[in-house]
């Protein structure tokens, strides 16, 4: 399962990492899903995928049990992520993993300071983004781990990098 997919790198690294698995890619948006619909078909793995469209932040359709659960720069946009996560713990069938990737801060292209004819000119375009979207996005930044221990998660140690 690929939670918030969004237009489905996720889903797509998945069927490319598990060529035998199905692959339910779940967003709150029609539009990213027509979008990962139409490109599943045209890649020829329609079959393998099934959209859902779900708020997190509501009711859950029935998602059945997946085996592993993939959620990449999209746990930071629900209201109540404790909620989230226990009910992801649910869905889990046992021994199941959550694979959860969230950045601390948006990259940098610039070196610090430059460049030399605007100083500062990523720091402060950085500090306007971090005020906009703090009260739209206030676990945006978040220390995941205490919420995942909380939510029932054993954490796996130092984080490992899966090659797709």
């Amino acid at each position: 399962m690929d939670l918030g997919c969004g237009t489905g790198a996720g889903t797509f690294a998945l069927l490319a990492r598990f060529p035998e698995a199905e692959v339910t890619a779940v967003d709150s948006s029609a539009d990213h899903l027509r979008r990962l619909r139409e490109k599943a078909e045209a890649s020829g793995a329609g079959g393998r995928v099934r959209t859902v469209r779900a708020d997190l932040d509501a009711a859950w359709p029935g998602l059945g049990a997946p085996g592993l659960v993939w959620a990449s720069a999209s746990m930071h946009h629900v209201a109540d992520p404790a909620r989230t996560l226990r009910k992801v713990h649910e869905l889990l069938m046992p021994g199941g993993l959550f694979a959860v990737v969230e950045l601390a801060g948006f990259p940098r292209f610039l070196p610090e300071g430059g460049p030399e004819e605007r100083p500062g000119l990523e720091e402060r375009i950085h500090a306007a983004s971090d005020r906009h979207h703090a009260a739209l996005m206030p676990h945006r930044g978040a220390d995941w781990d205490p919420k995942l221990t909380a939510a029932g998660f054993c954490l796996g140690g130092a984080p490992r990098l899966m090659p797709v």
